[in-house]
């Protein structure tokens, strides 16, 4: 049986692993870490004696209907399907008028009008880089000055439920399931058919905020999906603070190939009835739209200052800000900046902008004194997968973890790696990389050519080799005995809730080749024509792999230590971590 379960790779990633019995091995690693942080531990059925088998908790479900949070995840999944909304959407390069006017509609459909949306307070937060760590230091701040906070962000790592945080937790799959399906329920009952509703990202963007309201939070923090003017979250128009991250090239086909065009579909979330920030650090050409932007929204935008210009409530907490890597500091002083005006909006009750002169806006915002409580919310904030560093459970592996997808972000990602690094002899250096989307991969992996890697991995998003048809029969022969109910899950148990039914397995996989050729190409390139100056000399292995646990199961020399640099696609990152921490549990903590 272990032999069996071991051919068609359903095991996690060798390296780290002492052998053990079947039965103990499949509760946090069966069907390669599939499943994911909330389950319930079911006692066994008889024929397996006093093992332990890991099921979803089938009693989350819609007390009315009895439908589960599988049901509700497989009805979602079914929403990514919408091929032709996609296409339509890089042919447009924006969202039209008519898709906003739809989602509008959907919205007063569930109860959602522009009064309800008005009750909502919200910090709304837009960016190439950082805006889901601003986003996440944000929802700290406020939780720690004791106010109740939901997040909604994206994409998740492990688990859907990532999305949708109340008081700094994903929501549970209780409340998930309840929500979604009242959601669902509402607006079939409008005479929508299933092949009309919003898509995916809209979908789960209504859902958020009618939890939200419903949940009654004191503030939302809202990340954009992608851009600004035309995302999904922009449907909201009383919003009390804005923040604009750092910009670079990303979504070209949606966004445009430049920084102007770029920044001013960032910007498009600027609103009369909001005070903004952004960081310093902009190109003059995207700052010049922003300030452009600034004065015809009727909304002043003011530029943050370094984190070392705050007055700080101990020397201890200045010290530990000040550690952070330059990249988060400039994320957590526009953090700060959002959350002190959020503050003070709060006191005066969102009063309005009336006028905004010209030279009011992109002038430097004046620093503060931060109070204990904001020192510890900005501090205790933990965003995995984002300057993230992780040990294996034996230890001799260290994970370094960035979801670097741009040029920019990619130089900054390899100078904290090159710093983080621990100053050891005999350390073995790997990485493992993959992209997505309409990306320059070659630019964008330049950096990476600095480091002298040993091996460098080249792996689709999956944290699993496909399972063949005639082996899944078989496995499932055995496996499929837990529960009669587990029929109707079975698709749940194999795609978990974090696939993208728009990608392919195939595809992801040219696509990784296509990268792992670019890699090769250019060494081959330098070992012909001469060497390049901003190349390592020593020439790593390389290997193209089918999932992330094959790449892993490489690094399984007990003899070795490793240091492995996951980078290149934030999805990446999450099939990463549900292989070697698929309940964030040590995530939340390092």
């Amino acid at each position: 049986m272990q032999e069996l379960v071991r051919a068609v790779g359903v095991h996690g990633p060798r390296s780290c692993r002492q052998s053990q019995p079947l039965a103990q091995s499949l509760p946090r690693q069966s069907l390669g870490g599939l499943l994911h942080a909330g389950e319930r531990w079911h006692s066994p059925p008889p024929w397996l004696g006093s093992a332990k088998v890991a099921c979803r908790e089938m009693s989350h479900s819609n007390s009315s209907s009895g439908r589960s949070y599988e049901d509700a995840v497989a009805a979602l999944n079914s929403l990514q399907s919408n091929a032709a909304y996609i296409n339509k959407l890089v042919k447009d390069g924006v969202r039209s008028t008519n898709d906003d006017n739809r989602l509008l509609s959907c919205a007063e459909m569930i109860g959602l009008g522009p009064n309800e949306l008005s009750n909502l307070s919200v910090i709304h937060v837009a960016g190439t880089k950082g805006k889901g760590s601003t986003s996440a230091y944000c929802e700290s701040i406020l939780r720690h000055n004791g106010f109740r906070t939901g997040f909604f962000s994206s994409p998740h790592l492990v688990s859907l439920r990532e999305r949708i945080r109340l008081d700094g937790r994903p929501i549970s799959t209780l409340k998930f399931t309840s929500y979604f399906w009242k959601t669902y329920d509402l607006l079939l009952g409008q005479k929508i058919p299933p092949s009309s509703m919003p898509p995916y990202f809209a979908f789960l963007t209504l859902m958020a905020f009618r939890l939200f309201l419903e949940e009654k939070v004191d503030v939302a923090i809202v990340e954009v999906g992608i851009g600004g003017e035309r995302d999904c979250t922009n449907i909201l128009q009383n919003v009390s603070v804005v923040g604009i991250t750092s910009l670079g090239i990303d979504h070209t086909a949606l966004l445009g190939n430049s920084l102007p065009s770029i920044a001013w579909q960032k910007a498009g979330i600027l609103k009369p009835t909001a005070v903004a920030y952004t960081v310093p650090g902009h190109a003059p050409e995207a700052l010049e739209v922003i300030r452009q932007r600034s004065i015809e929204r009727m909304c002043p935008v003011e530029v943050v200052p370094s984190l070392d210009q705050y007055l700080w409530p101990t020397l201890q907490s200045r010290e530990a800000a000040l550690s952070l890597f330059w990249t988060q500091q400039i994320n957590a002083s526009l953090a700060l900046q959002l959350t002190n005006a959020w503050f003070q909006r709060r006191l005066l009750s969102n009063s309005v902008n009336t006028v905004l002169p010209p030279n009011a806006t992109l002038k430097e915002a004046p620093s503060f004194s931060i109070s204990e409580e904001t020192a510890t919310g900005l501090l205790a904030c933990r965003w995995p997968g984002r300057n993230h560093i992780l040990e294996s459970d034996c230890g001799r592996i260290r994970y370094f973890l960035d979801g670097a997808h741009t040029v920019e972000s990619m130089s900054a990602c390899v100078e904290w790696y090159k710093r983080s690094l621990p100053m050891r002899p005999g350390l073995r250096h790997a990485l493992l990389l993959n992209m997505t989307g309409d990306r320059d991969c070659l630019q964008i992996m330049k950096p990476l050519f600095s480091c002298a890697f040993d091996k460098v991995f080249f792996s689709p998003n999956i944290f699993h080799s496909p399972i063949s048809k005639g082996s899944f029969v078989v496995l499932w022969f055995f496996l499929l005995k837990v529960y009669l109910f587990l029929f109707k899950c079975v698709n749940f148990l194999v795609l978990g809730d974090s696939v993208n039914l728009r990608v392919t397995t195939s595809s992801q996989l040219k696509q990784t080749r296509a990268l792992y050729d670019l890699w090769v190409a250019k060494y081959q390139n330098v070992e012909t024509n001469g060497n390049d100056s901003n190349m390592c000399s020593a020439s790593p292995k390389v290997y193209l792999k089918n999932s992330v646990n094959d790449a892993l199961a490489e690094l399984q020399d007990e003899n070795m230590e490793w240091c492995v640099l996951v980078t290149g696609s934030l999805h990446l990152v999450g099939a990463v971590l549900s292989v070697i921490d698929p309940e964030l549990i040590k995530s939340e903590k390092s």
